[in-house]
């Protein structure tokens, strides 16, 4: 009895040290995070633009009207909600529905306000985040946003939705709840210094709402959500209407102000082009971008435009565009070779395009990235140099004696010796003609592939390059599919050739990974649709989010465009010198677009223009 008496009193004397102990860590946790300023935003280099106290973005109009319906026709199609995961095909808006924990400025490089979270503490090393959640913040049945609500989120975007969203939150060792309101995510690396502003840009679902229903299956049940707008009416495939919630939370934000200006957005679906603009033009819907020249230059002078009852507009692209082009996949032994796909590169004669079919409206893609200072130019110097410099072995000699201009030839005068120069190269790869086609001198092999399309926009453009490739023995098979089928077939990796946009953050960093890392070649949904796996081009993937500055982060960036304009895995195609739209003529809208954070004059307008 006494051993055992003298074994308690050991025992409570341990717990009591032991709750000393936990209580003195935790108390020295929390003196710690105090010790740490608290930010009302986040910057990748530079300091935020607005203050803490601001009260709305230069780029709106703070009194903007908040009336009126917003009208606009998509191509294609839509059978789920559900953005986040691979199956089935959503419909355009989903994010007006969505809140975050953060919201991207529009008129500085990549800067990131509260939203959902009112303030965020983090240290100079990056290895974790705090965010305090706004009392304010709601669903749209009333119930607050939890922390409990945003770990659960983290979890469904980690384990059950597509891979490319799976990615951004890899880097994540654990999320700790501090309180209802009051959370931190922990990092595995402190050598990304993009993953906070990756977590900021995450979707915030309910727990409530998606412990009762299935993430991972497509539908069309209208889910919880928490954004301006709510769903109201579905039609499969043909139409979608947003309604604004008269009672959303975040209203009278300072982020939000100017915003949202619209009673009602509705998204008709229209897949033939043709009807869709007749439909235009009877005024079944207020807004359309016009992305084809010929169209806009013959078909925008019917009666409503006359008579000034719909407005056509250009606003200059005041900046590089995202990369567009053909895309070779080089999971297809055909592509594998690079004086292959030079001499593919090589065929596709622009000017002729640009003069011929698009009114010399267009000029040619030059760059993977949008900022002027992230793109290649000339020979690499200074600290794209030396990154550079120590793959000299593997990389191709010209990367560092031919100036990166010289890699997409675009003079007319060259056409016919470009075409000459492109059969000296098959040559070269053991391509020689037999019966009018190129086969492989080994293998035998025929060169003919297919170049798969979802918009007939492309037919000519497409059918003027296989033309070309034709005079070079090689048949290209040009076939456009409706968009169900062209989302399956290019996340499986079924074709020849397609054509892409990507759409680039203005900011890049852990999505190029997703875009051109080895790891996501073989991955079925990823946006790595060249296939590429090569171990520099990985290197320099990781160097940009772990840049330390912005003039590394830079030559990081420069050193990537060279790379990948070099290995000619993609063949430029344009981007327009104007954007076009048309619309009838009940709508205000500020002087000009932000510089930052609006890819097209359609999502500007969404966001800040007024009904009159």
């Amino acid at each position: 009895m006494r051993r055992v008496k003298h074994l308690s009193k050991k025992f409570f004397k341990y717990a009591l040290f032991l709750a000393f102990v936990i209580f003195l860590s935790s108390t020295i946790h929390a003196f710690d995070d105090q010790n740490l300023p608290w930010h009302h935003a986040l910057s990748l280099y530079n300091e935020p633009k607005y203050p803490e106290d601001f009260k709305h973005f230069n780029y709106i109009n703070p009194n903007a009207p908040q009336k009126g319906n917003f009208e606009l026709r998509m191509p294609g199609t839509f059978d789920s909600l559900n953005p986040y995961i691979l199956k089935g095909i959503y419909p355009d808006g989903h994010c007006l529905t969505v809140e975050s924990l953060l919201k991207k400025s529009a008129d500085e490089p990549l800067t990131m306000y509260g939203r959902i979270a009112e303030k965020m503490q983090i240290p100079d090393d990056r290895s974790w985040i705090r965010f305090k959640l706004r009392p304010e913040a709601k669903f749209y049945d009333n119930s607050p946003i939890t922390a409990e609500d945003v770990e659960f989120s983290f979890q469904l975007m980690r384990t059950k939705s597509r891979p490319d969203l799976r990615s951004f939150y890899e880097h994540v060792d654990r999320v700790e709840i501090l309180g209802s309101r009051d959370l931190v995510f922990h990092l595995k690396t402190i050598e990304n210094r993009q993953i906070p502003l990756m977590i900021g840009f995450m979707p915030i679902l309910s727990k409530k709402y998606y412990t009762k229903h299935d993430f991972d299956r497509p539908g069309l049940d209208v889910p919880l959500t928490s954004g301006p707008y709510i769903i109201t009416k579905i039609e499969q495939g043909k139409k979608i209407i947003y309604k604004k919630n008269p009672n959303f939370w975040g209203k009278d934000l300072a982020i939000n102000v100017g915003h949202y200006n619209f009673d009602e957005i509705h998204y008709l679906y229209i897949r033939d082009d043709a009807v869709s603009l007749q439909a235009f033009q009877k005024n079944d819907y207020d807004f359309r971008e016009e992305p084809n020249i010929i169209k806009w230059s013959h078909e925008y002078n019917f009666q409503a435009v006359k008579d000034n009852r719909v407005a056509c507009k250009s606003f200059p692209v005041a900046h590089t565009l995202d990369m567009h082009g053909l895309v070779m996949n080089l999971r297809k032994d055909i592509f594998a070779d690079y004086r292959v796909r030079q001499a593919l590169t090589l065929a596709l004669d622009f000017d002729w395009l640009n003069r011929n079919y698009l009114h010399d409206a267009y000029k040619r893609t030059d760059s993977f990235f949008v900022d002027p200072q992230m793109i290649a130019h000339s020979l690499p110097k200074g600290s794209e140099l030396s990154i550079l410099e120590p793959f000299k072995d593997q990389l191709p000699s010209f990367i560092f004696s031919k100036p990166v201009e010289e890699f997409i030839p675009t003079d007319t005068q060259k056409s016919r010796a470009d075409l000459n120069k492109a059969k000296d190269l098959l040559k070269e790869a053991g391509w020689i003609i037999k019966n009018n086609q190129l086969h492989h001198e080994k293998t035998n092999k025929k060169m003919e592939f297919e170049i798969l399309l979802a918009l007939p926009f492309y037919e000519k453009v497409v059918h003027s390059y296989a033309h070309n490739l034709a005079k070079l023995g090689i048949k290209a098979n040009i076939r456009t599919v409706e968009s169900t089928q062209y989302e399956k077939r290019v996340q499986d990796h079924d074709f020849g050739m397609i054509i892409h946009y990507w759409n680039q953050s203005y900011y890049p960093g852990c999505e190029q990974s997703f875009n051109w890392g080895s790891a996501q070649a073989s991955m079925k949904g990823s946006k790595n649709y060249a296939g590429i796996a090569d171990p520099v081009i990985d290197y320099l993937i990781s160097t940009i989010p772990k840049a330390s500055n912005l003039e590394a982060y830079l030559a990081s960036t420069r050193a990537l465009d060279r790379l990948l304009r070099a290995h000619q895995f993609v063949i430029p195609l344009f981007q327009p010198r104007e954007n076009h739209c048309a619309f009838w003529d009940k709508f205000g809208f500020p002087e000009s677009p932000p510089p930052h954070g609006f890819r097209n004059i359609r999502w500007w307008a969404l966001h800040t223009w007024w009904a009159k």
